[in-house]
């Protein structure tokens, strides 16, 4: 039993690190989720115009993190943090344990 328990953890952890995703597939989650479009190491508005941005990615062996600040000509901002395993993005507050726990 603790054999196959085991067995099944090796191919968990496995199938986490090979399907982690990275940067780019976060800018991509970003564009199709967020509307937020980052894809060519700069961040654009609906009028192609470049908005100042922030961006942090952080990637282990099984799980993703990444932070993306953008600023807006008015002074306003906006920021978006997500966590990925197994090939999709989940956004989550700042205040979220898993964030904590990450950062």
């Amino acid at each position: 039993m603790k054999l196959k328990l085991i067995g099944v953890l090796f191919v968990v952890i496995v199938a986490a690190s090979v399907t982690n995703p990275d940067s780019e597939d976060f800018k991509e989650w970003l564009l199709d989720e967020k509307e937020m479009n980052c894809l060519d190491d700069r961040c654009t508005d609906e009028h192609d115009s470049t908005l100042e941005h922030f961006a942090a990615f952080r990637d282990s062996l099984i799980i993703s993190s990444a932070r993306q600040t953008v600023y807006y000509p008015e002074g306003e901002e906006e920021t978006i943090r997500a966590v990925g395993v197994f090939s999709h993005f989940f956004e989550v507050e700042e205040e979220n344990w898993l964030w904590q726990l990450l950062h």
